[in-house]
């Protein structure tokens, strides 16, 4: 398995600056995120299907804090392949 090449911290700032778009105007708060997860009722035995992940943010910040499965699909390579090299980046729980 490939290593994680960048720090994941910062994998938003640097996706948005090498496709010259300005900051992001704010990502989801932890409150946002956890009520999210009961909306969905998501949990760490579940399985979560992103259709147009784009470079799988939100997608990943799911799996940190479930430690649900997901898998990611976007019809934008670059997109798919950076949200890939990024939850490379992420501890494997199981």
């Amino acid at each position: 398995m490939a290593r994680c090449q960048s720090d994941p911290r910062t994998f938003g700032q640097e996706l948005r600056a090498a496709e010259g778009l300005p900051p992001p105007d704010g990502s989801l708060t932890e409150r946002e995120l956890d009520w999210l997860i009961a909306q969905i009722n998501l949990r760490a035995e579940e399985q979560l299907l992103d259709l147009g992940c784009g470079s799988g943010a939100l997608t990943l910040a799911l799996v940190e804090k479930t430690h649900c499965r997901a898998i990611g699909i976007d019809l934008m390579f670059e997109r798919s392949a950076f949200a890939q090299a990024r939850a490379r980046c992420i501890p494997q729980q199981r």
